[in-house]
């Protein structure tokens, strides 16, 4: 790229800053509806029809392990407190708990329809990300962007260029869709 349209680190990070800030308040925005939309009666009513079939089974059992689920966890808190951090691990990467088709339906929601961010499910695979659009969306960015896009043109018929320009795409694809799995991990972790 032309170090013309290249952005100093310091903008660079404070255009993520501005973005995210800017995607938070959408996800804020979207609570009320969100909330609405799945925990309403009629909401509850139309996520819980997922409770049918083997949910019908799992959830009372999830109702049996929770208060061993939060022995383990409460022990992992005390192995780290103790300085047992690989003990402490173990212990937190457990999970007792089933997981119900309710549950996946709204880790579904919540990452889709709240979040806007990159979500797989089985079959269902949700390629939207809030916060990378709401970087893309940044004037600076859009700037970057129509640069590039005329730098690029100036070199379409440079074979050279193409394979360059190939390879640099494979390599981000590659990272986006590694930082997509860690992004979509940590959030389910969290949730």
């Amino acid at each position: 790229m032309d170090a013309a349209v290249a952005l100093p680190p310091e903008r660079a990070e404070a255009i993520v800053a501005e973005a995210a800030r800017a995607y938070f308040q959408g996800c804020r925005g979207r609570v009320d509806g969100f909330v609405d939309a799945n925990f309403s009666v009629a909401g509850s009513a139309r996520l819980h029809r997922h409770a049918l079939g083997l949910d019908l089974l799992r959830a009372p059992a999830n109702v049996a392990l929770a208060i061993p689920q939060v022995a383990l966890k409460l022990s992992a808190s005390a192995a780290r407190a103790l300085k047992r951090p690989r003990t402490a691990e173990a212990l937190a990467r457990r999970n007792l708990l089933l997981d119900t088709a309710v549950a996946r339906e709204l880790r579904w929601r919540l990452m889709t329809d709240l979040l806007v961010q990159p979500c797989r499910d089985g079959d269902r695979v949700s390629a939207r990300d809030g916060l990378a659009e709401a970087i893309l969306a940044h004037p600076e960015v859009q700037a970057l962007l129509a640069g590039a896009g005329e730098a690029t043109a100036a070199h379409r018929d440079d074979p050279a260029f193409r394979a360059r320009l190939d390879a640099a795409l494979t390599d981000y694809a590659g990272t986006r869709a590694a930082a997509a799995e860690i992004t979509t991990g940590l959030i389910a972790l969290g949730t």
